[in-house]
């Protein structure tokens, strides 16, 4: 019998520099620089995957006409150390902007810091014995093997009315926030929400709006069962039109991808003997996942970010948050903490446009609903956002984080893996009886085996004996 326990590797992260140069013409001052990341399908190689990180800047700048915007792409190929990983796995890698930074005007010099993470799904397995003809002892186990969840396009589109007087739109940002996530036979049922953030002129000022999309679908991934858990990443990649009424239309595709467990129950021979052969038996051992759990919380945050230069009755124009750096510890509860990073956009006192970057601490604690021991990842989203001026110059930011806690737990079994008869046993034909008195921790198994009995026998002669015995019992055997 095959044990099929296919794992999830991930690799260490990947930390490294993009720079660039672009030339917005005419630019006096630069106001914001955006920038999104993705990465497209890996290529395996043993213990190493490379993917090409694509790069996309979104540039605000003031120029003597007036505000302007541009953007511009960058693709760079990207090597990541992974070890275990093999040609035939499948593998996705996950980029998440950790920082940037930016001088000049008219060369405008950008720098980004990009943290790569590569998920992989690893064949992997062990052959038991088949001990047909011998005394058995078995031991069910449950193993979670895991399989992909396919590469899927969920479409969204949503319209809302951010301001009657709008006139231009600059830029967009959008984030996914994956909510809930059930499971049917061959569907995994997942809903969410896109959150866009806009920046836009009126009267040739910069604000900001959101617009929010919920969704709410089946994704068809085969090989899926009741009672799995699945891990689905979710990246939005849309776009932000005005239409004739003055409301803004977004509309775009999520792309979702990741992993799920599948738990299924094997009967592994843990020990055997033969009523009339010698064996020699070779025992392996095998680590499987015995427990998975998956938690999501949501836990608020609040901050603020002070100027004195600020305009009395700015608004700030908001830009997509994201978590720039995250840690974890403990179990009960678990006790995650990390920084919100935020570009917002603000006027001083003339009527200049600036940008600013805001970093707000949050700390927060998950108590998952079930028992989760073993090894926890933690992974955190920005669930919801607002930004407020208020007087005095000071800009206030507040939200909700969102946490998702994956726990596994491992344990070690020893098993049958194979086995050769190595001669007949001495048996004599004189009949004996024997009286045996269990000891510590045997079964009725380990009693059979050391009177070299069948176990049925063993019931027979012993009626009074349970489903198992205990120590200190006393068990008779004797040959018809």
């Amino acid at each position: 019998m095959y044990v099929k326990c296919d794992s999830v590797l991930k690799s260490e992260p990947v930390q490294l520099y993009i720079d660039t140069e672009i030339e917005p013409a005419g630019a006096k001052s630069i106001v914001s620089v955006l920038v999104k990341a993705w990465a497209e399908a890996p290529f395996n190689r043993p213990n190493e995957i490379t993917t090409t990180l694509n790069i996309e800047y979104y540039v605000v700048y003031v120029t003597e006409s007036g505000i302007q915007f541009l953007n511009d792409h960058k693709s760079e190929s990207v090597r990541i150390p992974f070890n275990g990983v093999k040609e035939d796995c499948f593998s996705f890698v996950r980029p998440v902007i950790v920082g940037s930074e930016y001088r000049g005007t008219e060369k405008l010099k950008i720098r980004v810091m990009p943290e790569l993470v590569g998920y992989a799904i690893v064949p992997s397995g062990f052959e038991t014995a088949e001990a047909d003809g011998l005394e058995v002892k078995r031991e069910d186990i449950t193993v979670f093997s895991a399989i992909p969840v396919p590469n899927t396009e969920i479409v969204y589109s949503g319209e809302a009315v951010l301001d009657s007087e709008m006139s231009d739109i600059l830029a967009s940002q959008s984030t996914v926030s994956v909510e809930s996530v059930s499971i049917a036979t061959d569907i995994m049922h997942i809903s969410g929400k896109v959150t866009t953030y806009v920046q836009y002129l009126k009267e040739g000022k910069i604000m900001g709006g959101t617009i929010v999309t919920p969704f709410d679908e089946d994704v068809l991934a085969k090989g899926i069962v009741d009672g799995a858990v699945a891990v689905p990443f979710a990246e939005p990649q849309g776009e932000v039109t005005t239409l004739s009424d003055g409301s803004v239309k977004v509309e775009g595709v999520i792309s979702v991808k990741g992993f799920a467990y599948i738990p299924a129950t094997y009967s592994v021979v843990t020990d055997a003997y033969s009523l009339t052969k010698d064996l020699n038996l070779k025992f392996c051992e095998a680590e499987i996942k015995e427990n998975v759990c998956i938690s999501y919380d949501k836990s608020k945050f609040f901050g603020s970010v002070r100027e004195d230069s600020f305009a009395p009755a700015c608004i700030a124009a908001l830009a997509a948050p994201g978590i720039t750096a995250l840690n974890y510890s403990g179990m009960k509860p678990i006790k995650a903490e990390g920084i919100v990073g935020a570009q917002l956009i603000a006027e001083d006192v003339a009527g200049t446009p600036f940008g600013i970057t805001a970093e707000i601490p949050f700390r927060t604690e998950c108590y998952p609903l079930n028992e989760c021991p073993g090894t926890v990842s933690v992974y955190a989203n920005i669930a919801d956002y607002q930004a407020r001026l208020r007087q005095g110059g000071t800009i206030e930011l507040s939200g909700e984080i969102g946490i998702k806690v994956l726990s596994e737990s491992t344990e070690l079994i020893k098993y049958l893996c194979d086995y050769e008869e190595v001669g007949d046993k001495e048996l004599s034909d004189a009949p004996i009886v024997t009286l045996y008195i269990v000891g510590k921790d045997e079964t009725l198994f380990d009693v059979a085996k050391a009177l070299n009995a069948d176990v049925g026998r063993l019931r027979e002669l012993n009626p009074e004996i349970g489903a198992e015995v205990a120590e200190g019992d006393k068990v008779i055997y004797f040959e018809n």
